[in-house]
């Protein structure tokens, strides 16, 4: 097998996988849909089970949004891009 087929082989394979992990995982209904004035779609989440993995999880606390369980204010959440 030749390089070249072996990348698109192995970009097909990466493909898959990233759209299995976005149509297969699917948070809770009873997932916090806000933080503040912050809307968190999937695959952010603020509960155990409403986001994709911990670099999605987005801390409560008084209203303010934060990355994971750090001091970084969550401001804006775009899934464009």
């Amino acid at each position: 097998m030749n390089s070249m087929a072996l990348h698109e082989l192995l970009l097909i394979f990466e493909l898959a996988l990233i759209l299995a992990a976005t149509t297969t995982s699917q948070p809770m209904p009873s997932c916090q849909e806000t933080c503040g004035n912050l809307s968190i779609p999937y695959p952010f989440g603020a509960n155990e089970g409403c986001y994709l993995n911990d670099s999605f999880l987005i801390t409560c606390n008084n209203s303010q949004p934060y990355l994971r369980k750090g001091n970084i204010n969550v401001l804006d959440i775009s899934l464009n891009g």
